[in-house]
């Protein structure tokens, strides 16, 4: 059924999508709801609602591959395509250089020297990722408290968030967010 919704698809066989791409992504967060769902229905599924769920995840995976051969035209710098990978896994407070140096498919040296160009190492890059967000989070228009936001940060404790937080702006989070917010 595939090759009915992707032109030339012998062309994209074997063929590397690069997961910062939207359709990946999508992709990717579609099959795991699917799968946590069909694990926390314990039932059996009917075979009508498998048939069905096969034509959805076949329409997205013809839309990545379609979207991948027109996304691949302009193709991201070394530290894009990082920022782009470090943007989607955020909240993994596993994320490290290696880690995204096996995504990139190069080598954490590699990365390393990529990264040195802006005077950071992986980790800082990632750190100062997480931080950057969390000011765009305290900013936000619904408050949040601040360690929900260090948690959904991949930080695995709102003291060393808030450590960090104020060793990069000069001041806590919390007071941060009432500053912002003109309390």
């Amino acid at each position: 059924f595939l090759d009915e919704r992707v032109p030339d698809l012998d062309r994209h066989m074997a063929v590397r999508v690069p997961s910062f791409l939207p359709g990946v992504e999508a992709l990717r967060k579609f099959l795991i709801a699917t799968w946590r769902d069909g694990l926390t229905a314990g039932t059996e599924m009917d075979r009508q609602w498998l048939t069905e769920l096969d034509g959805v995840i076949i329409d997205l995976l013809a839309l990545t591959i379609r979207g991948a051969n027109r996304d691949s035209l302009a193709q991201p710098t070394p530290l894009e395509r990082v920022s782009r990978i470090i943007a989607a896994r955020l909240h993994d407070p596993r994320l490290s250089g290696r880690d995204i140096a096996l995504e990139l498919g190069v080598t954490v040296r590699t990365l390393q020297l990529w990264l040195a160009a802006t005077g950071k190492t992986p980790s800082s890059y990632i750190l100062e990722a997480r931080l950057t967000k969390a000011t765009e989070r305290l900013m936000g228009s619904r408050i949040e408290s601040v360690t929900a936001i260090a948690y959904d940060l991949g930080f695995r404790d709102s003291a060393y968030f808030t450590r960090c937080f104020t060793r990069r702006f000069g001041m806590a989070p919390t007071y941060w967010q009432k500053m912002m917010r003109g309390h």
